[in-house]
This record gives structure tokens, C-alpha cells and sequence, in this order.
């Protein structure tokens, strides 16, 4: 039968024959209790707490209910020892040895499994291990919690401690700080600016106020180191605080219109205005209505600010305020044009009355009518002209016959016979 292990193969140690004699005879009886299906220590595990206990872990086969451990300072327990030990019925057990032990010392411990509970049945053989005493170090812990915060001004607390109850007395804490134009440890004497370091007690609440700087939105803070020498132990504990406070803050909105620029305005802790560089006052509430200048006119600036916030500078900002846009010159025009009445008499003659609009005509402007005839029998493609028209309707005399069509042209001139703009239509001649 091959027996597979979880333990790696023991190397010879010259610096120490006996243990490395005495773990073959382990290995050997282990051997031969495994191939009789008997109780057998696989391994054993040892560590050491911040409190200077013993912590082991013990690992038994499949055969063992129950597992007993005793520990030495000075040798190896015998097997009346740890059978004398009190039973843990498992198959792996975590015992735990009080102490405290002392650093740099070294331990011994044996164990053994039992094949029943209680540590009856049989017994395997004992597994001796040892180990030097290394003590986990505690870590100081810092607590801090921000009390009160007016204007600038804001009030902390600080408390030092070790979470493993291990340490007592003082701790020495260090402080270093940015963004702040005072720190007070309000609970020294006299409330005196914080000195670079100072010794506080364990568990004990001490209270600081910081002046911030104003300038700093983000990126003030408060470090403490704090650090607990002893005969066996040491920790450092850090902290990390961000001042907390209200920035200033200003939201403007404009909306422009053809005259006016409406100015919606909001902000804290209190806000100003200037107009074109001027003196500083409160502004009407928002929102402000402001007449455009003139067309051709300067721009007119109004600034706001607000004051200095908890944390962080004055917020500002500005609204520009243009002048009116120029209006543009009115373009002549001749806007409609129809075929009131007509007379057709088919015989040569007739007459119809043309209406026509006009608007921004320059002064002393007339109108010429072109009148051409598209339909109508017997009389077509007649034709008539009138110049020097200055008011609406227009009689126009001119060859029509029955059902006649025409198209009109009116052009628009100026006193000085300068063209300006022309109108045209086409309609049948209503009679």
C-alpha cells in the first residue's frame, strides 16, 4: 500500500540531529498507524496574536474524532501531558494558549489524535512541533469627527486608540496641516496653537478648531500620526481629513430681446452688482429687465459678485448688454395688382380700371401701366401705355374685344425717371 501525504518530505538538518531524529520516529509510527487504519497527526500550525496568545491549528486523519495539544516553554510536553489535556472532539481543532509570551522565546508544543471522543479509543503518536514567539503588532486607531462649522471656522474632534486593548497610557501624535490659517487644540492648556507633536491618552476625546483659508475650495486637511511605543508593541495610526465647508456660488442667465435683455440672477451666501465698473450694490430682485441702448450705442456691463463663501473665493460673473439693432431702410415695393372693371365692346374700343398698391415710395414717384391684350374677339394683341400715374385705380383706354385677357406690367420710377421696382399680372377683363 502507498500512503500519499500531505506534508512535504523532512529534510535532515544538520543543527538539529535530535529533532530530526525524533520526526523520523513520528513519520514511522505514522506510517505504520496509517496502514492500520489508526488515529494520525497530519500537522500542526502555530501563530501568535497582538496580545502575545498562541494560536494553533491541528489537523488529524480521517480515523481521529477527538484531538488533545499541551505547550512548553522549555521542552517538549511528554505524552502523560497531553493526554492530561483537555479534548477537542474534531478532526481539525483551532486551540487558542493564552500566555502572553514574551518575544524572541521559543515554544514547544505536542499533540495527538484519538480514534473515539473525549480522547478515548486509541492514540496516535505524539507530533511535536515549536515555533519563536513573533507578536503581531497592534495598529493605533484615530478617529475624527467634525463638530461644527461657521463661516471659516470649523471644530473637530480627535480620539487615539488600540482596537486590541492592548496598549494603555499615552500616544505620541504628531500634526502636520495645509489650508489652514490656525489650528488649536482647544484641549491643551490655554487653547495654544498646536505644537508639531503632542502626548494624548488612549480613549480620550480631544478637541481642535481650524481657521480655513478661504482661497482653498478643496485640499485642506489635517494629518495626525499617531505612534505607541512599549516593551513589546509599537503602531502607527494616520488620518486624513478634508475641511468641509459651503463654496460661494452665482448663476446667471440672460434671455435677449429686440429692446430688452431680461437678467435671472441667484446666488450665495450674498450677491452685488456694479454696472460699467461702478459702485457695488444689492440688485433688484431677479429677474431684471434692462432697456437695450439705442442702436449705435456703447454695450453696457453688468457685473455680479458674491462674497466670500465658507470655503473658496468670491463667485462672479458678467452680462453684456448691446445696443439695439439698427433698423434696416424700408425697401420700395409695389405689393398687389388686379383688374377691376372693364368695357368691351369688340368694335375697337373699351376701357378697364387697374388697381394696384405701393408701399415706401419715395417722394414725387409715378407709375407707368403696360397694358397688353392676350384674348378677345375680334380686337387681340392690342396694346396700351399710360406714364405719370400717381394715384390708384387707373382708367386705361385701349382696343378690347369680347372676353378679353391681358397682361399688365406697372413699373414704379422715381422723379427722375430712375427705375425702383415693377409689379406684373395676368387676368381676364371682368365687364
Amino acid at each position: 500500500m502507498t500512503l500519499i501525504s500531505s506534508r512535504p518530505p523532512e529534510l535532515y538538518n544538520a543543527q538539529d540531529e535530535r529533532v530530526f531524529r525524533q520526526r523520523l520516529a513520528q513519520k514511522l509510527t505514522q506510517l505504520e498507524q496509517g496502514g492500520a487504519a489508526g488515529a494520525v497527526v497530519l500537522s500542526v500550525v502555530m501563530s501568535f496574536a497582538h496580545d502575545g496568545s498562541l494560536k494553533v491549528s491541528v489537523v488529524g486523519n480521517d480515523a481521529v474524532l477527538s484531538l488533545k495539544a499541551a505547550v512548553s516553554t522549555t521542552a517538549f510536553p511528554t505524552t502523560a501531558t497531553v493526554v492530561a489535556a483537555t479534548a477537542t472532539n474534531a478532526t481539525r481543532a483551532d486551540l487558542s494558549f493564552a500566555g502572553p509570551y514574551a518575544l524572541g522565546n521559543t515554544l514547544y508544543l505536542s499533540a495527538m489524535g484519538f480514534t473515539a471522543i473525549d480522547g478515548a479509543g486509541s492514540a496516535s503518536a505524539k507530533y511535536d512541533a515549536q515555533a519563536a514567539v513573533a507578536v503581531i503588532q497592534p495598529t493605533l486607531s484615530l478617529a475624527i469627527e467634525q463638530t461644527a462649522q461657521s463661516g471659516v471656522t470649523t471644530t473637530f474632534t480627535l480620539v487615539v486608540t488600540d482596537p486590541s486593548a492592548v496598549l494603555s497610557g499615552n500616544a505620541l501624535v504628531s500634526v502636520t496641516w495645509n489650508g489652514l490659517t490656525g489650528l488649536y487644540n482647544n484641549t491643551l492648556a490655554a487653547a495654544v496653537a498646536t505644537p508639531s507633536s503632542f502626548n494624548a491618552t488612549l480613549g480620550a476625546t480631544y478637541s481642535f478648531t481650524a481657521t480655513l483659508d478661504p482661497a482653498l475650495i478643496t485640499g485642506a486637511f489635517a494629518r495626525f500620526v499617531a505612534t505607541k511605543v512599549g516593551a513589546a508593541y509599537a503602531g502607527t495610526g494616520t488620518w486624513y481629513g478634508v475641511a468641509s465647508g459651503v463654496a460661494a456660488w452665482l448663476n446667471l442667465r440672460d434671455v435677449v430681446g429686440e429692446t430688452t435683455v431680461t437678467i435671472y440672477w441667484d446666488g450665495a451666501p450674498s450677491v452685488e452688482r456694479s454696472i460699467n465698473g461702478g459702485s457695488w450694490s444689492t440688485p433688484p430682485a431677479s429677474p431684471i429687465i434692462v432697456t437695450r441702448p439705442a442702436a449705435g450705442g456703447a454695450s453696457v456691463a453688468h457685473t455680479f459678485r458674491t462674497a466670500v463663501g465658507d470655503v473658496g473665493g468670491p463667485a462672479g460673473g458678467t452680462v453684456r448688454i448691446d445696443p439695439q439693432l439698427a433698423t434696416p431702410p424700408a425697401v420700395p415695393a409695389i405689393t398687389s395688382g388686379y383688374l377691376a372693371d372693364g368695357f368691351t365692346p369688340g368694335d375697337g374700343g373699351g376701357e378697364v380700371d387697374i388697381v394696384f398698391a405701393w408701399e415706401n415710395m419715395p417722394v414725387g414717384a409715378t407709375f407707368t401701366i403696360t397694358a397688353v391684350s392676350t384674348a378677345g374677339a375680334p380686337t387681340t394683341a392690342a396694346s396700351a401705355t399710360a406714364s405719370g400715374i400717381t394715384a390708384s385705380p387707373y382708367t386705361l383706354a385701349m382696343a378690347l374685344g369680347t372676353g378679353a385677357a391681358l397682361d399688365v406690367t406697372i413699373t414704379a420710377y422715381t422723379s427722375g425717371a430712375v427705375f425702383i421696382t415693377d409689379f406684373e399680372f395676368g387676368s381676364v377683363v371682368p365687364v
